[in-house]
């Protein structure tokens, strides 16, 4: 599959997953947050990274409050453009982010502390489209995939998203990293 190919499936899902009602969004996204719990891995680890939903995402802020009342270290990547990088912050409550890079809500360095990498064992990935071999179709920027490549050591990667995004063949490249597990509103694949 070319770039134009990722580029029209890109636009399809998002415009598909749009057209999700905000309480939609909300049940499925309640549902899907009790699927993430009942993985011994996201609920056993100390420190977990997670994405900061914006647009018509899957919400995450209620799985990160509820990690931050277990005692669990939830960080959020800052994006770097420039470089093409995301670097994990320590999530220290609302009033320590900012908005970002694509205007989605990010850690403020100020209020944030740079996060360890040997110390995430978990990375909740946002994504466009997934599938049953558990590949995913991100943004198109490669800012996951260039991150999990520098890691030293291998977290367990869950993609986190709506059924209605779970399709038959995500296009992947050599480089893109498959994830572990993929949790819906549906259930955990």
């Amino acid at each position: 599959m070319n770039i134009q190919e990722k580029k029209y499936l890109r636009q399809v899902m998002i415009s598909e997953r749009d057209l999700l009602s905000e309480e939609a969004c909300l049940q499925k996204s309640a549902k899907a947050t009790q699927h993430l719990w009942s993985i011994s891995a996201v609920k056993d680890a100390q420190t977990i990274m997670c994405f900061s939903s914006f647009g018509s995402e899957i919400n995450t802020w209620s799985f990160i409050e509820e990690a931050r009342e277990r005692q669990i270290k939830v960080a959020l990547p800052l994006t770097d453009r420039e470089h093409k990088k995301i670097t994990p912050y320590t999530y220290e409550g609302r009033n320590s982010l900012k908005k970002g890079a694509y205007g989605i809500w990010e850690p403020d360095p100020l209020y944030s502390t740079e996060l360890k990498l040997a110390d995430i064992e978990v990375v909740i990935v946002p994504g466009v489209a997934f599938d049953q071999q558990k590949g995913r179709l991100g943004y198109g920027a490669g800012y996951y995939d260039r991150f999990f490549a520098s890691l030293s050591h291998e977290p367990r990667r869950i993609g986190f998203c709506f059924a209605m995004q779970v399709i038959e063949k995500v296009p992947m490249e050599p480089f893109d990293i498959h994830l572990h597990q993929i949790v819906t509103e549906d259930g955990i694949i």
